[in-house]
């Protein structure tokens, strides 16, 4: 299967960790990618593919089709954070994302850069004033997708399906691996007219925060 031979060799080429694949499928095997060697805390998540089917849809839509697998039974792995980290790392490309056509359609995450150019060239506004809230992102995600786990029963009695669980379960997980690596960040920005600066400064930790000391 050419797909499977695509995605064993991307897998290959891991460096950020080591994922134990199981093929459960009729004629399947079992292989190891990656390393262990990489500085911080190991990496080795056990993958599961039930179904070969999972590959060409890899091949075809990227981190779409890893969360329309996932969210259909396809997959699974018994450490899905440590999965996504490895994927945030080195394979998921800043394209097509699964979040922002399965999640949130035609959403997007612009960065700090392109926020603060579009308010200068559109509005006399200024940054007075940045702080980076991303750290606290990674320990609050981690809770709401065991929350979120936990009431499972509850959501269904609601009309929310396993697939739709599942989908979200993952987009957490992809979440909290995106702000453990630094990829996803969050920041609350306190921007003012010139005529109000004086009066709206915040403390020098906020202003150093923004680059303004």
């Amino acid at each position: 299967m050419v797909s499977r031979r695509i995605i064993h060799t991307l897998l290959s080429r891991i460096e950020a960790g080591r994922i134990d694949l199981v093929e459960t499928y009729p004629g399947g095997e079992s292989r190891n990618f990656g390393s262990l060697a990489h500085v911080g805390r190991p990496l080795r998540p056990r993958l599961e593919i039930h179904d070969p089917a999972v590959y060409a849809r890899l091949v075809r839509s990227r981190s779409i089709g890893l969360g329309t697998t996932y969210a259909e039974g396809l997959w699974d792995c018994d450490d899905l954070l440590d999965l996504l980290l490895i994927v945030a790392r080195e394979v998921e490309k800043r394209t097509r994302s699964f979040a922002n056509q399965l999640i949130f359609p035609g959403g997007c995450l612009p960065s700090l850069k392109a926020i603060q150019s579009s308010i200068a060239k559109q509005t006399d506004l200024r940054t007075i004033a940045l702080e980076d809230i991303s750290a606290s992102y990674v320990r609050a995600l981690h809770e709401w997708r065991d929350r979120f786990a936990a009431a499972g029963p509850e959501l269904e009695a609601l009309g929310s399906d396993e697939r739709f669980q599942r989908l979200w379960r993952l987009y957490m997980a992809i979440s909290e691996a995106g702000f453990s690596v630094a990829r996803i960040r969050d920041v609350q920005i306190l921007f003012a007219k010139p005529e109000h600066e004086p009066s709206l400064a915040p403390a020098g930790r906020l202003r150093e925060a923004a680059g303004l000391a």
